[in-house]
């Protein structure tokens, strides 16, 4: 008997690390308004602060951590009576389950302030951070930055993303919010992503890259919300096309088998009999018939 070699599914992936700050901030403190298309979370380790997002304003006190929706103008202040020291991390990410965390508060538990305590140590050993501010654009690295600090800093980062959403999604009124809304909007991306593909060729793995996920979670996902895979849909969609192509033009079948990519024009009349109950020339012959 072979051994089971599982694959591994990732729920959430980090792209790039923009920033991984540790501030400060006296009482009376107004950050800089900012407004940009990467993903930021910050956390209060002591004191308390106000996020503010659009015309809201988020109450965080120490233990708290809230996620910034991405580009919505936002800002920070201090209580006016109380210092406070803030983490702030901001990074890339195309996983579109971090999406239920947008513009939410959540209180870390003992496990997770570790994680995150994981994050600032090899942030410390990896960039400069003796002159880090909030105008900073490019987190300077070290002359001698520890090994694997950026790929630790990302996996680490990994884990506490996870963690909250298991947390978020563990929630009583929140039970399996994040899988059934994922798989409606990962099936819609799919489905746009083959019809502006439709006259090219596509293999499963290709479209996994391009949307950040594995190609058997992919496939599974699709096919638990359609119904039928990926390539039965992509093949309905070069049908559709087809169908089009025969009737508001005067391509010859060949032209159109070539212009959809098709390897030969028997595997076309093939593969569109299987979709639309006949053969090109049939469906040609019978709407220029009846038109």
């Amino acid at each position: 008997m072979r051994y089971y070699k599982y694959k591994i599914e990732n729920l959430v992936k980090v792209n790039k690390i923009v920033t991984v700050h540790n501030f400060y901030f006296d009482k009376n403190f107004k950050s800089l308004t900012e407004r940009h298309d990467f993903k930021e979370l910050v956390y209060v380790e002591s004191g308390s602060i106000f996020c503010v997002q659009g015309s809201d304003a988020y109450y965080l006190k120490q233990g708290d951590m809230f996620y910034y929706k991405t580009n919505e103008t936002h800002f920070l202040y201090t209580d006016e009576n109380i210092n406070a020291k803030i983490i702030i991390i901001s990074f890339e990410s195309k996983s579109e389950p971090l999406r239920f965390l947008e513009s939410k508060k959540f209180s870390l538990d003992e496990s997770s302030k570790q994680v995150l305590e994981s994050i600032i140590k090899e942030a410390k050993r990896t960039f400069d951070v003796t002159n880090s501010n909030q105008a900073t654009k490019k987190m300077p690295l070290l002359p001698s930055p520890t090994l694997g600090g950026l790929q630790l800093i990302k996996n680490f980062l990994e884990v506490l993303l996870v963690r909250i959403l298991r947390g978020e999604n563990e929630k009583e009124d929140n039970k399996t919010f994040i899988m059934v809304d994922t798989i409606n909007t990962l099936s819609s991306k799919v489905d746009s992503y083959l019809m502006e593909n439709v006259s090219g060729t596509l293999k499963i793995k290709d479209i996994a890259e391009f949307l950040n996920y594995s190609p058997s979670y992919l496939y599974k996902m699709y096919k638990m919300q359609k119904g039928k895979t990926i390539m039965d849909t992509f093949m309905q969609f070069k049908t559709q096309k087809a169908k089009e192509m025969l009737l508001n033009t005067n391509l010859s079948i060949t032209a159109i088998a070539e212009n959809l990519n098709y390897d030969c024009q028997s595997y076309f009349t093939k593969s569109f009999k299987a979709h639309a109950g006949i053969t090109p020339t049939q469906f040609r012959k019978k709407h220029v018939k009846n038109s």
